[in-house]
């Protein structure tokens, strides 16, 4: 073990050389360089440089693609828990100038041919839901659809008048 090096950098005030790399090895000897002594630091070569930048945005596509699976995979197997369904009669929307809230959704759950629950974490219900409601009678228009927490769906619509229902 005599011919291992262990390697310190001192820096001095007083010596012409301002950084002077101390060498000592384990039989106690010490040998002082100046930074023309050392050998030359070579810079990683470019290929090696691409190498490298292309297995850490590998590493990293890899890496949001799993996140996206798991995600993915969670969604699904939640899905159907109670937790995360909502009876369709218990939309929150106003009611039409005609008929009850019951009624009305009832019709609209037919129009569109929507389940009793509704799965929360589908990502299309939000679509659904608004061409079911379009395409009731007395809807003129959906204003909006939102599913927020916890267990809500709020659906905004504008009626039609009697005047323009009768046309």
């Amino acid at each position: 073990m005599s011919g291992e090096w262990h390697d310190t950098l001192v820096i001095t005030r007083y010596s012409p050389v301002t950084l002077v790399y101390v060498s000592r090895p384990l039989n106690g000897s010490w040998r002082i360089m100046s930074r023309d002594d050392m050998a030359p630091v070579e810079l990683p070569k470019p290929r090696h440089r691409l190498l490298t930048i292309l297995g850490v945005l590998l590493g990293l596509a890899t890496f949001l693609l799993v996140v996206l699976w798991i995600n993915q995979w969670t969604r699904e197997r939640i899905a159907n828990l109670d937790r995360y369904t909502l009876a369709f009669a218990d939309i929150d929307c106003p009611t039409p100038p005609d008929q009850s809230r019951a009624e009305f959704l009832a019709q609209v759950q037919y129009l569109g041919a929507l389940p009793d629950r509704l799965h929360l974490l589908d990502d299309s219900l939000p679509s659904r839901l608004r061409e079911a409601f379009a395409s009731h009678p007395s809807v003129e228009k959906v204003v909006e659809v939102r599913i927020m927490p916890p267990r809500q769906v709020q659906v905004r619509l504008v009626y039609r008048t009697s005047d323009r229902a009768s046309k």
